[in-house]
C-alpha cells in the first residue's frame, strides 16, 4: 500500500545494504512507471499523484578518473 493505492510486488528478501527496494522492469512496466534517471525520479500514468523522488548523486563529479 502506498497511501491508499495497493500496489502488489511479488518481493524477495536479500541482504542488500543501502536500498529499501528493489523495483523490477516487469513492475515498473505493470504500474506504467516513467523512469527519469537524470532526475531520479519515477512517476505513474495511470497515478498522477504518485511519484517517487531518489537521491541524484553526480557519480562523474564524485570520481576522479585517472
Amino acid at each position: 500500500m502506498i497511501g491508499e493505492l495497493n500496489l502488489r510486488a511479488d518481493l524477495v528478501c536479500m541482504p542488500i545494504e543501502g536500498y529499501d527496494v528493489i523495483l523490477g522492469a516487469d513492475w515498473l512496466s505493470t504500474y506504467r512507471a516513467n523512469v527519469d534517471c537524470r532526475r531520479a525520479n519515477i512517476t505513474f500514468s495511470e497515478f498522477p499523484k504518485l511519484s517517487f523522488m531518489g537521491l541524484h548523486i553526480d557519480f562523474f563529479r564524485s570520481t576522479s578518473i585517472s
